[in-house]
């Protein structure tokens, strides 16, 4: 195990010998936590984890009020499930062949279709 870490951390010679070491500066990491960009970085994660949340909380209770959001999830799910290419059914009067593709072009969501077959959560 020791051969491998020290040949990942290869040309970093001052990592190399802290690691040999074994000592950690602890004046460096007080220094880092007392910094203005760690505190900024740390507000900013304590607000993505409230914010989304709150988001999932909302959408689980049926909250989300966006049309967007059926339409992916159903195009997504047909994609995956039923074959048919982004096929939803909102708006057939307006788009005659189902397709998402009809609408808006957007390729990336075959990419993401594919992570979605592995973990089909539709409110990320």
């Amino acid at each position: 195990m020791r051969n491998i870490i020290l040949k990942l951390l290869g040309k970093q010679w001052w990592v190399r010998e802290r690691y040999l070491e074994g000592r950690i500066d602890m004046r460096r990491i007080k220094a880092i936590i007392r910094s203005d960009y760690f505190i900024l970085f740390l507000i900013a994660v304590v607000y993505v984890v409230i914010v989304s949340s709150l988001a999932i909380s909302r959408h689980y209770a049926f909250g989300t009020n966006t049309w967007d959001l059926g339409i992916y999830s159903q195009s997504l799910y047909t994609t995956l499930n039923h074959g048919k290419i982004l096929y939803y059914t909102a708006e057939l009067t307006g788009n005659p062949s189902g397709s998402l593709f009809g609408i808006h072009f957007s390729p990336f969501l075959f990419l993401f279709s594919k992570t979605m077959g592995i973990s089909p959560i539709f409110e990320f």
